[in-house]
């Protein structure tokens, strides 16, 4: 999740593509029946795919294997709720896994959850020494572009290749984090 920065229901419930283009692997979202105010049903959104999702998780060839079986979704095995996909994810994550790695509240009461790694995305790309603008990391999140009626209305999406050099390149958690033990998930194929 550190590393796609998209919330939990958007990413478990969207048909998904991947393309290349510009030297860039991205993902192709759909939001579809959503019904978040936020997001349209039908829109469309490119994000683009971290070195580490391609290269050590092995991101693609599992969303081949899961065409290939003919299923649509990264995660197919989770059941939609009445309040969609993610509250599975995010119960799974607060209930079982926060507590096996031990996962604590700051020390100033502030909750981590599963929409905490939003927040350490963004308060983490943000705080770069070298400054990324409001608009591209908001778009790179899945909110609005910007504050202004120019943004809003009349500015085009930023193409991907913009997106991962300004945002998704800066992304330095696997430097700092050992992610080893996600190799050998279920979802990563060998």
């Amino acid at each position: 999740m550190r590393h796609i920065s998209r919330s939990p229901n958007y990413l478990v419930h969207t048909p998904y593509s991947y393309y290349f283009r510009l030297r860039i692997w991205f993902l192709d979202v759909i939001a579809e029946g959503t019904d978040k105010k936020s997001v349209k049903s039908g829109s469309r959104r490119h994000v683009p795919i971290h070195p580490f999702l391609l290269d050590e998780l092995n991101l693609l060839k599992r969303v081949d294997q899961l065409r290939s079986e003919g299923k649509k979704r990264l995660f197919p095995e989770l059941k939609k709720t009445s309040k969609g996909y993610g509250k599975t994810v995010s119960a799974w994550f607060n209930e079982r896994y926060k507590k096996k790695c031990d996962i604590q509240d700051t020390e100033e009461g502030r909750k981590k959850d599963f929409h905490s790694f939003r927040d350490t995305f963004i308060t983490h790309v943000a705080h770069k020494k070298e400054r990324v603008a409001p608009e591209l990391l908001s778009q790179t999140v899945g909110h609005s572009r910007g504050k202004t009626e120019t943004f809003r209305t009349y500015t085009e999406d930023f193409r991907e290749k913009h997106l991962y050099d300004e945002v998704i390149s800066k992304v330095s958690f696997h430097e700092e984090i050992d992610f080893s033990h996600l190799k050998s998930s279920k979802y990563v194929p060998k």
